[in-house]
């Protein structure tokens, strides 16, 4: 893995640490992690935020309300803005059929936000909300934990970050 520039969507913040340790082999690798996280409660903040740091992760927190999320036009132009100032490589997000699977109706809802912002933010969705920030398509995209996995990366080396940045979470 050489270093790229990768962007974590997290629905929670706990999917960081999940992904920690193909975020910390690619800030080694020397390029820069980022996520984005939608619906951290504030007194989980500062755990994430640790967990981040361990990692070598820049984290920022999009504050959606809980039980609120919905893939409407306000919120896509919130993860469009993401995508467009960060300009990942590779974005990670969740399996888009473990969210339906699931009973959280916010990761559903999350799931379908995410598609449609990684598709817009290629286009010219936005643009003259967003002075300066071109469109940009996304090259490569992994869901965490799929099903049918495709790609699997080797922490061995940076499990011992991956485990600090778990102690980390509360």
């Amino acid at each position: 893995m050489t270093g790229q520039r990768i962007l974590k969507l997290a629905t929670y913040g706990m999917e960081i640490v999940e992904c920690g340790g193909a975020l910390a082999k690619n800030v080694r690798a020397g390029g820069t992690s980022h996520a984005a996280v939608l619906l951290a409660r504030d007194p989980s903040k500062p755990y994430v935020r640790s967990a981040s740091e361990v990692l070598g992760v820049q984290t920022r927190f999009l504050d959606f309300a809980s039980g609120t999320v919905t893939p409407d036009v306000p919120s896509k132009t919130t993860l469009v803005r993401v995508i467009r100032e960060i300009r990942p490589d590779i974005v990670i997000c969740q399996d888009p059929e473990h969210s339906f699977e699931d009973l959280d109706p916010d990761r559903r809802q999350a799931m379908i936000l995410y598609l449609e912002a990684l598709a817009l933010a290629a286009r010219d969705f936005a643009l003259e909300e967003m002075p300066g920030l071109a469109p940009h398509p996304i090259p490569t995209v992994y869901y965490m934990t799929p099903s049918r996995p495709n790609c699997l990366v080797n922490v061995a080396d940076v499990w011992e970050l991956k485990e600090r940045a778990m102690a980390q979470l509360r």
